[in-house]
């Protein structure tokens, strides 16, 4: 991948940093990002990024995923030492390395990244998908399967395609999206490079069941390592 050394070694500097630095890279990040349209067309190739852990490894998986002809281009794999401490609101520090690690392999270019985890949506707007989304210079955006922050704003419907504001001091921080009919919902929110409509329409289209089909593949292969 072009410019993978550059991507890792900033990943190095954010999981050295100390607690306190780490804070302040977050409270100044958000002024980093830039929440624009994309382009959002059946011919984009999402990449799908999630990480596992077993013990202090960090076993992280990309997965390279074609919306047009529905299925995998390419996988690749990493597996890394974690060093930064487990701090609720701090994780992207943990796992930025090892999904940047995962990145090594790929050579199919991807258009807009899918993280397993928040974009805006965090106390300090500055979730694992703004870190991803800062250091990749491409629209990235989180999926997550469960809320960190924000209020539910309004009903969430039970059909395809049915969302509900998350909101924050009067501000739209992301959605709680339902995927499929019936089923419980996912927590989308930008990271950088794309708007929040964007980053629905791109998960409802990929999304044969509730989770995402680029990050459901890549939650399979982090889990199988972590077993491994």
């Amino acid at each position: 991948m072009e410019k993978y050394e550059f991507f890792y070694q900033e990943a190095i500097k954010l999981e050295l940093m100390s607690v306190s630095e780490a804070k302040e890279f977050q409270n100044n990040l958000r002024n980093m990002l830039n929440f624009c349209n994309f382009d959002v067309s059946n011919d984009i190739k999402i990449l799908g990024l999630d990480v596992s852990y077993k013990n202090n490894l960090a076993k992280a998986s990309a997965v390279v995923f074609s919306l047009k002809y529905k299925e995998v281009l390419q996988t690749s794999i990493s597996r890394c030492a974690v060093r930064f401490p487990y701090i609720p609101g701090f994780l992207a520090f943990r796992e930025v390395k090892p999904l940047i690690a995962a990145l090594r392999d790929i050579t199919v270019d991807f258009d807009v990244v899918m993280v397993d985890g928040q974009g805006i949506a965090h106390p300090r707007r500055a979730g694992l998908a703004c870190h991803i989304g800062y250091i990749l210079k491409k629209p990235t955006f989180g999926c997550a399967k469960s809320r960190l922050f924000g209020k539910e704003l309004g009903e969430l419907g039970p059909k395809k395609g049915s969302f509900a504001r998350l909101v924050d001091k009067n501000e739209t921080i992301g959605v709680v999206l339902r995927t499929q009919d019936n089923v419980s919902p996912v927590y989308v929110s930008v990271g950088n490079m794309i708007n929040l409509t964007n980053a629905i329409e791109i998960t409802l289209k990929c999304s044969f069941s509730r989770i995402p089909e680029p990050l459901k593949i890549a939650d399979k292969l982090s889990k199988i390592m972590a077993e491994a």
